[in-house]
Parts: structure tokens; C-alpha cells; sequence
């Protein structure tokens, strides 16, 4: 049986022999071969790796690179991998003589207000609504390809579905089934097209799931969430929009349970007194899990498997970290800013797990300091012996009120760091202020774009391990 899933990804109209060798879906064997060769001559006259073709339809940036044009004729030569190429590129109105070349010209020379129009206005029950399907989702894929703005991708995407949904009702099943029929390959049977258009929906959506696995990855809970609602919002038939998202579910499962192991294994050889590496491990667990969590609970709030995953990491974190708050309460050694610290992280669990069982001791002690944590300003003050300390006080006071009236912003962000750092405070105040600041910085950095969230979560580390760690 043959997996369109095993061709199509997101990088389906980077790798599409019609673009790359820029040919009409109607070249012959003859002409692919003609193209690659002038192709290969090319690559024999230059030293670069990089071939551009000119007035290509939509050309791919940044150009591609010759073992990419190999695989491009490698795609035309097979001819059941050529069909899903055909598929998911540009089809003329006639399949005997081309009466669109104005709208190739369009594209061409990137008029792509007219190309549109030239499809809309021609209203061609075989291939108009498949062709401006097609001009979308390329669109939209040559800006995720290049970290443009989600919200551009998503705009495009969600156009290209809308053109997608009207081309299952149109007539482009049959004119695609007739082409087959006139080629009368044997490798093309009809049962072989039914099969493709069977799985067609299914195909496009996990280039949709790809993207979503991606942000997850990155922890860019808001990316996630936007292609989710592309899948959801797709209009696609109801059972293939269910197997996708609970393909999500599996992965999103994988994922929790991979962290979890990571996690476990990080903290096994930590002795009693290994309080603030256990704390730092512990925050740093929570910042990678809770999107993770986040997502599964608002995707599936009432399936057992995700239930058990989102209980598991929280049961994780709590029973590695409670014995050792226990120790510290104990441990008249230890600064006072590792209390501050512990207990904000207490209350970072409960805040991502309130709507899930705690066991009674465990909440106990989570309502009981959270209490601190709660009136952190006063918590602060009565820390405070020099009028430095008093006055990166102040500065972390001010940021605190505009977080809780504005939410937090990363030039504020960045502005209190300085401030800090130049203050004078005391390390334990220093460490205290720096502490709520990254907190703040993390989840700030969620909604950025990847280079920023890469970046500024590089600056974390770099001052939970140098300033935090190096003071306490």
C-alpha cells in the first residue's frame, strides 16, 4: 500500500520535482531529462553548490543546492512519487494545449494579486480552487521556511484550507482521474488514485501536525496553539481531523514522559545538602514540561493518558523536591533567599497543577508557603540593610506592580536587570531580584519569535548559573 504520508511533509513544495526543474505537471520524460541535463551543465560550468534558475515560477530562497535538483528528477522519474508532485503543484485548465499562460506569467514576475484574480475570475470547476489551494500553502510554507511571523503563516495557511475543503467538492478528482486514464501507465492504476485522494485530507493536515510537533519542541506554546486551531478549523472530514490531533496527543505523551526521564535522571546522584542545584533543576524541569502540559490539558482535559502524563510529571517534581524543602526548613545555614526561591517554585506547581489531585500533605505545604511568597515585597523589605539593598528593593517593587498591571515586557525586563546589576545590593538581595526577573523573562519569552526566544533564554541560563548559583 502506498503512504502519501511518506511524501508529503513541510517541506513538500521545497522538494517538488514540477518546481525545482520548473515544468508544467504535463512534461514529458523526454523534457525532465532535458531540464536536468541543462541543469548539470550548469553545476559542471560553476564553482558554487548553488544553482538559480531564472523566471522560474516561484523560485526557492535560498537557491537550492545541486544534490537537491538530483533528488527533484529522481521524484519525476518515479512515477507513483510524480503524481503526488503533480498533485501538489499548478495544473493548467487544459491538459492539451496551455490557455493559461498569462497567469504562469503573473506568477513569474510575482504579480500575485493578479494571479489570484486571474483564478478567482475564471471560476474552473477542475483546477481553479486547487491551484489558488496550492499558491497558498507554498506561500505559507516559504515563510515558515524562513521564521517569518506566525501569524503570516497561519493567515496564508488558513486560505490555503478554505481553497482546499472547496477543491474536495470540485471537479478536480475526476479531471486528475482522466489524466491517469489518457497516460494508461501501468503503474497509475485507478485503484492507485483512489487511494491518494482516500488519504489526501490526512496528508495535508500532517503538514500541519509537523509544525505543531516543531513549536513544541521549542516550547513556543503559542505557535502550538495557533496550528492546532488550523487543523480544528480546517473544514476537513471530522474522523481525519481526530486521528490528527490524537497523533498530536501521542507525540505530545512521548514527549512529557522523555522530559520526565531527563529530569529523573538529572537529580539521582544530588545528596541532602544539594538544595539550590535540586531547586534550579527543578525550575528548569518546569519551564521545559509545563507548556507540554498546558497543551495537553486543554487538548484533551478528559483523556486518561493524558491525565496519567500530566499527574506523573507533577508527582516527578513534587517527590523530588519536597524532602528537600524539609531539609531546608531545618537548615539555619542556608540563605534566606533559597527559601524565597523554593517557595516560588511551589507556587509555580501549584499555579500549573491546581486542577489535578495533590495528596494532602504536598498541598499543605504548598497553601502554607505560598503565603510568603504572596506578600513577596514585605518577604524582600525585611531582608534590607543598606540603603543599596534599599534601593534594588525599590526597583524590584516598581517592576512587580507594572507586572501585575500590565504583564511583563522584555525591554522592562531588561532595563530592571541592568538597574540590579548596578545597584550595589547585597549578593542575597541581588540573587532575590535577579530571581523574579528570569522568572518573568521566561514566560515573557514564549510569545516571541524563535531567534528571540533562543537568545533571551541563552541570557537565563547564563544568569541563573552565574549570578544565582555563584552567590549562594
Amino acid at each position: 500500500m502506498f503512504d502519501i504520508e511518506d511524501t508529503v511533509d513541510v517541506n513538500i513544495y521545497r522538494h517538488n520535482g514540477f518546481r525545482l526543474l520548473d515544468l508544467p505537471i504535463t512534461a514529458s520524460g523526454k523534457k525532465v531529462k532535458k531540464s536536468f541535463r541543462k541543469i548539470e551543465a550548469k553545476y559542471k560550468m560553476s564553482d558554487s553548490e548553488d544553482i538559480t534558475l531564472k523566471d522560474v515560477l516561484m523560485p526557492i530562497v535560498p537557491s537550492p543546492k545541486f544534490n537537491n535538483y538530483q533528488k527533484a528528477n529522481s521524484r519525476l522519474n518515479d512515477a507513483k512519487v510524480r503524481f503526488i508532485d503533480e498533485i501538489f503543484w499548478f495544473w493548467p485548465s487544459n491538459l492539451i494545449k496551455d490557455e493559461d499562460a498569462v497567469a504562469w506569467d503573473y506568477l513569474r514576475n510575482k504579480k500575485y494579486d493578479d494571479f489570484i484574480r486571474y483564478w478567482e475570475n475564471k471560476r474552473d470547476n477542475n483546477v481553479s480552487y486547487h491551484n489558488l489551494a496550492i499558491f497558498y500553502q507554498a506561500m505559507s510554507l516559504d515563510f515558515y521556511a524562513s521564521n517569518e511571523n506566525t501569524n503570516k503563516i497561519v493567515d496564508y495557511s488558513k486560505k490555503a484550507l478554505n481553497y482546499w475543503k472547496k477543491t474536495f467538492t470540485s471537479g478536480f478528482e475526476d479531471f486528475a482521474r482522466d489524466r491517469v486514464k489518457k497516460l494508461n501507465n501501468p503503474l497509475l492504476k485507478e485503484s492507485f488514485v483512489n487511494e491518494v485522494f482516500s488519504q489526501l485530507q490526512k496528508a495535508i493536515l500532517s503538514i500541519y501536525l509537523d509544525m505543531a510537533q516543531n513549536a513544541i519542541k521549542l516550547n513556543n506554546l503559542d505557535d502550538v496553539h495557533k496550528y492546532i486551531d488550523l487543523i480544528n478549523d480546517s473544514g476537513f472530514d471530522f474522523k481525519v481531523i481526530s486521528n490528527t490531533v490524537n497523533n498530536l496527543l501521542t507525540f505530545l505523551i512521548y514527549q512529557v514522559d522523555s522530559e520526565i526521564k531527563d529530569y529523573e535522571l538529572s537529580i539521582k546522584d544530588f545528596n541532602e545538602k544539594d538544595y539550590l542545584p535540586a531547586i534550579l533543576n527543578a525550575k528548569s524541569f518546569n519551564v521545559t514540561v509545563s507548556p507540554l502540559l498546558d497543551i495537553l490539558s486543554i487538548l484533551a482535559s478528559n483523556n486518561i493518558k493524558a491525565k496519567d502524563a500530566i499527574n506523573k510529571a507533577y508527582i516527578s517534581i513534587v517527590n523530588s523536591t519536597v524532602s528537600y524543602f524539609n531539609r531546608l526548613l531545618d537548615d539555619y545555614s542556608v540563605s534566606n533567599n533559597l527559601n524565597l526561591l523554593y517557595v516560588s517554585l511551589l507556587d509555580v506547581i501549584a499555579d500549573n497543577y491546581k486542577d489535578f489531585e495533590l495528596n494532602y500533605n504536598s498541598r499543605d505545604l504548598i497553601n502554607k508557603n505560598s503565603e510568603v511568597f504572596k506578600n513577596r515585597k514585605s518577604y524582600l523589605k525585611s531582608m534590607v540593610y543598606s540603603s543599596s539593598d534599599k534601593s534594588a528593593i525599590g526597583i524590584i517593587c516598581s517592576y512587580v506592580e507594572d507586572e501585575f498591571k500590565k504583564g511583563p515586557k522584555l525591554g522592562n525586563i531588561s532595563i530592571k536587570m541592568e538597574l540590579i546589576r548596578t545597584s550595589g545590593a547585597s549578593k542575597e538581595i541581588s540573587d532575590v531580584c535577579m530571581e523574579i526577573l528570569t522568572d518573568s523573562l521566561n514566560y515573557c519569552v514564549r510569545g516571541e519569535d524563535k531567534v528571540t526566544q533562543i537568545l533571551y533564554r541563552q541570557n537565563i541560563n547564563m544568569i541563573k548559573y552565574e549570578t544565582i548559583l555563584g552567590g549562594a
